[in-house]
């Protein structure tokens, strides 16, 4: 579900909280909102408040974490093709085929994951790859998506230690050419799969409706006992939104390369620019 949608959903629940509790407040007896009262629902709600905010917090840090490391593996992808493209380049013109494909497998990286760079992607490349170039929907993902789109790219990388494979040493530098490749690409290999687990990390739906739920309570909980004027009221719709915003900024940092939180794709485009040259 959409991000923006779902803070939606989140800030509306904890709206609906504030109304809720402001309605309860006008039915109660006057000896329910009694000192002795606020006094036992001040420590019960205490306890939800202390958890609610150490969920958020764990959930919050844990999001950039995996930003963080997503973003670090992507400059470690960039830098492995760059150093496959040069191992390859210096074997010689017998590995030109193979420096193609991982230059095809670059560009299907950056269409799928970053499709909104689309434009700046193509100024990287020559007259004869834009003919060739496959619409970037009906291409396969490398990094990010489902199960079956990470086998794909799994694919692509094996069919590039195949045709590695196949080269054929004459001396002992194209043979350490060729070994520090292959070790190279199995890098590259071991670092995509990270990336994919990684972009699998979503926020449960039955971990995130006990959250709202908890943010429910402790709204309610406050409007009943909040003063009746315009500055307690604003205030607690700012707390709905600013708890509602912890929730997006969860949901945005779980997706490293999509939305209004993503990374750069400039360590891929910077590869492609070198690789094949």
């Amino acid at each position: 579900m959409n991000s923006f949608l779902i803070t939606l959903i989140v800030f509306l629940c904890c709206t609906c909280g504030i109304l809720l509790g402001t309605y309860i407040r006008v039915q109660l007896p006057a000896h329910h909102l009694s000192e002795e009262s606020k006094d036992i629902v001040k420590l019960s709600t205490g306890l939800i408040a202390t958890l609610t905010a150490l969920i958020l917090g764990l959930l919050v840090a844990s999001a950039n974490d995996t930003f963080q490391s997503f973003n670090d593996g992507l400059d470690k992808i960039g830098a492995d093709l760059l150093i496959m493209d040069r191992s390859l380049a210096f074997y010689g013109p017998e590995a030109k085929l193979t420096r193609d494909a991982l230059r095809k497998l670059t560009v299907v990286v950056l269409m799928n994951n970053w499709p909104d760079d689309q434009d700046q992607t193509e100024t990287h490349l020559t007259h004869e790859e834009l003919a060739g170039l496959p619409n970037y929907s009906q291409t396969k993902q490398f990094v990010h998506g489902g199960a079956s789109e990470a086998l794909r790219g799994a694919d692509a990388l094996s069919n590039i230690q195949n045709m590695l494979l196949r080269l054929e040493p004459k001396d002992n530098a194209q043979r350490w050419r060729q070994a520090r490749a292959l070790e190279v690409s199995g890098s590259l290999a071991e670092k995509r799969w990270l990336m994919v687990e990684q972009s699998q990390n979503n926020l449960p739906t039955p971990f995130l409706v006990v959250l709202v739920i908890w943010l429910v309570i402790l709204f309610v909980t406050f409007s009943v006992f909040a003063p009746r004027n315009k500055t307690v009221r604003t205030v607690l719709f700012l707390c709905a939104l600013s708890v509602s915003g912890s929730v997006f900024l969860i949901l945005e940092l779980n997706k490293p390369t999509s939305g209004l939180l993503k990374i750069s794709s400039a360590p891929l485009m910077k590869a492609l620019d070198l690789i094949g040259k």
